[in-house]
């Protein structure tokens, strides 16, 4: 009798094991070929991802240098030597010609005046010399259309280990051979600790894994945008904590 209940015991066991849900494990792409993570870029081509467009006042910038030179120019003929030029002939002509030209002097300036306001909305515009840029924002592909990278980073660091950047030696050919014109490199992590924090640190490891590709694999940085979303995007939803969320994902745009 004992017996049987150890092997009832056991068949339930297994039953159980076999109907249990299986953890979802990221696909890390350090693992595939060249082939397949060129694929994998290929196919998120064709779901259309693009970067935000950065939003620059430029515009604004050079119209308000036209408008600047537009006041000088304005400015300009109101040369005080032309008005003083009259004066020069001789010394007793200069002081009956003060006199006379003393109202035609005074016509100019009032028109100076009057223009004036004109030109001052302008000086307001050259000002704004730093552009004004709007943060990208992370658009989640299918997790089997994903290509993330499982890179381990040390406790509280964003400083890439000498022993991860080969996980990145294939991925470095794909990008630089393959048709697509930006790549955002995306920083994820799992739920320990306060999300601003993670939200600081996914975007710090996001940058070093960029400033690796550009400086160790060649390729171009304005092919690069790097953004770090914390925990926000876990792959596994059912464990925000668990480790396949501590990742680096690359995403092929345009």
């Amino acid at each position: 009798m004992p017996i049987f209940k150890h092997a009832l015991g056991l068949s339930l066991t297994l039953a159980m094991a076999a109907v249990a849900p299986v953890a979802s494990v990221a696909q890390d792409a350090s693992e595939l070929s060249a082939e397949e993570i060129e694929a994998l870029f290929k196919k998120q081509k064709t779901r259309g991802l693009v970067l935000a467009t950065p939003v620059t006042n430029e515009a604004a910038t050079s119209a308000g240098s036209s408008i600047a030179a537009g006041s000088t120019a304005v400015a300009t003929p109101v040369a005080p030597t032309a008005l003083a030029t009259p004066a020069t002939p001789s010394a007793p002509v200069a002081s009956t010609t003060v006199t006379a030209t003393a109202p035609v002097t005074a016509a100019p300036a009032a028109t100076v005046a009057s223009t004036a306001p004109t030109a001052t909305p302008s000086t307001s515009i050259p000002t704004m010399t730093a552009p004004v840029v709007v943060q990208p924002t992370y658009v989640a592909v299918e997790k089997a259309d994903q290509v993330n990278v499982q890179i381990s980073f040390d406790f509280d660091s964003a400083a890439l280990r000498a022993d991860q950047k080969p996980k990145l030696a294939t991925l470095c050919q794909v990008m630089r051979n393959v048709d697509v014109s930006v790549f955002q490199i995306v920083g994820h992590t799992d739920s320990s600790g306060s999300a601003s924090y993670n939200e600081k640190l996914s975007l710090l490891r996001a940058q070093e894994v960029k400033r690796y590709l550009v400086n160790d694999c060649g390729i171009a940085e304005q092919r690069l945008q790097a953004i770090g979303v914390g925990e926000s995007a876990p792959y596994n939803t059912s464990n925000p904590r668990a480790d396949e969320n501590r990742r680096v994902e690359f995403q092929a745009l345009g």
